[in-house]
């Protein structure tokens, strides 16, 4: 027997002479003597689609770009890796979308991409900007915010600012007679001749009389609800509004 023929294939006998029978991978040399390794890469370069051939002996291996991977259904030429389907924590807080060679996580609004482009995070827009939430704070929320507001105002439908409450339009703000508003806040007044009680909501009459005891200079005080009265003595006269006595 000539070991040295039919190296990586199987020799077979003829009349006068031998035939090669190559194994997978090999073709016979030019002499038709041996079998030689079959250089898959040179011959079809796109064999691996999307990765680098690298010839064997008899075989060859395909190196896949980062994305792809080799093995699919027995096939060695590189597939898509569907990420999204592999993992199913990827793109957490958002939707995952598998593109060629990779993925893609579409984030909600208030939401963020993280660094790693691997999931979605919360945008925490209180520490964005500081004109928020005005007379009131800012509550950061997933996915959005809303104010919790400052007394004397409230939030908007939206929850996303505050507006200050008229409470003159709500039973007259609790006030015996006049409410002003004002910008979170109001305030109770009175009538001519009235005065705030310490409860800032009633009105009490204003005694002048006990007040001012020489207010009627020449007569006699009287204190009427709102105002008062001077009653003239003798020699002297009251004034049209009867507030002051006037000497004849």
């Amino acid at each position: 027997m000539i070991h040295s023929l039919c190296s990586n294939g199987k020799c077979r006998n003829t009349i006068g002479s031998f035939r090669c029978r190559c194994d997978n991978g090999f073709a016979l040399d030019s002499d038709e003597r041996n079998c030689t390794d079959i250089d898959e890469c040179r011959i079809s370069p796109d064999l691996c689609g999307q990765g680098t051939c690298v010839n064997t002996g008899g075989d060859f291996e395909c190196e896949c770009f980062e994305g792809y991977e080799s093995g699919f259904m027995m096939m060695k030429n590189c597939m898509d890796i569907d990420e999204c389907e592999r993992n199913p924590l990827l793109c957490r807080g958002g939707e995952c979308v598998n593109n060629e060679g990779s993925f893609q996580c579409v984030c909600p609004d208030g939401h963020e991409i993280a660094p790693d482009g691997s999931a979605c995070l919360d945008i925490n827009e209180c520490e964005l900007s500081e004109k928020l939430c005005r007379n009131g704070q800012c509550v950061n929320m997933i996915g959005r915010y809303q104010c919790s507001c400052d007394t004397g105002y409230k939030s908007t439908e939206d929850r996303l600012a505050c507006v200050d409450i008229d409470e003159c339009t709500i039973q007259n703000g609790g006030c015996e007679t006049f409410c002003t508003n004002s910008e979170g806040s109001y305030e109770c007044s009175c009538r001519s001749g009235y005065a705030l009680m310490p409860d800032l909501r009633t009105c009490t009459d204003i005694d002048e009389c006990e007040d001012s005891p020489d207010i009627c200079d020449g007569g006699q005080c009287t204190n009427i609800p709102g105002e008062y009265q001077c009653l003239c003595f003798d020699g002297f006269m009251s004034s049209e509004d009867m507030k002051t006595c006037l000497g004849n």
